[in-house]
């Protein structure tokens, strides 16, 4: 996966994320996050999925597709 290694930059020098995973990571799984408190979540979430070499699948509401996102 591409940007790894600036993913990990990113998240643990620049914005200080420690990783804490105590339970073992099935190889498929469903994770439901809420409540958000701001849109910097989505990004944050981005960034450890980037880190860690795990691609990722997610849904948004419709509201955040307008143009020129479509």
């Amino acid at each position: 996966m591409k940007g790894r290694w600036l993913s990990k930059t990113i998240l643990h020098k620049w914005m200080g994320y420690t990783v804490d995973v105590r339970v073992p990571q099935p190889k498929k799984f469903i994770a439901a996050l809420a409540p958000h408190t701001s849109n910097v979540d989505f990004l944050i979430g981005q960034l450890y999925s980037r880190s860690i070499n795990t691609p990722i699948k997610f849904m948004m509401k419709r509201e955040w597709f307008f143009w020129p996102l479509g």
